[in-house]
């Protein structure tokens, strides 16, 4: 598990070249999001250690570090089944991000901004999965 974080992370920022989104940015989103709806299906247990594992990385010194924890941070919510969705601390993860909105890089309040976004999002699905108001 841990190796295959690594990997990720370093594709990503081995293509970084911190002006928006290249073809290669894209290709590395399609390629994590793959991997992501794959372990949903087979591994979710996996999916899941590996978003806590990608958490810890947002509050890395290295800018690109934290964009690129932000940008995973984010495709891996979006995959997480309603169960694991249920054991996240959602006020740790928001608190988080947010504190990432006072960063002085931009493109890492950008991530961090679209990630709080996905959050949103989630919490809103899984609460009114479980019925809940």
């Amino acid at each position: 598990m841990f190796r295959c974080v690594h990997f990720w992370g370093w594709r990503s920022l081995e293509s970084s070249s911190g002006q928006g989104h290249t073809k290669t940015d894209k290709e590395m989103t399609v390629f994590q999001t793959s991997m992501c709806s794959i372990l949903t299906q087979k591994k979710p247990a996996v999916l899941y250690g590996f978003f806590l594992e990608t958490m810890s990385y947002v509050k890395n010194d290295l800018l690109r570090i934290r964009i690129a924890a932000c940008k995973l941070a984010g495709i891996i919510v979006k995959q997480l089944s309603v169960h694991y969705l249920k054991k996240l601390d959602w006020p740790a993860l928001r608190n988080s991000l947010q504190e990432l909105q006072l960063d002085s890089d931009p493109g890492v309040r950008k991530a961090a901004l679209e990630t709080l976004k996905v959050l949103d999002s989630c919490s809103q699905h899984w609460q009114l999965a479980l019925g809940l108001p």
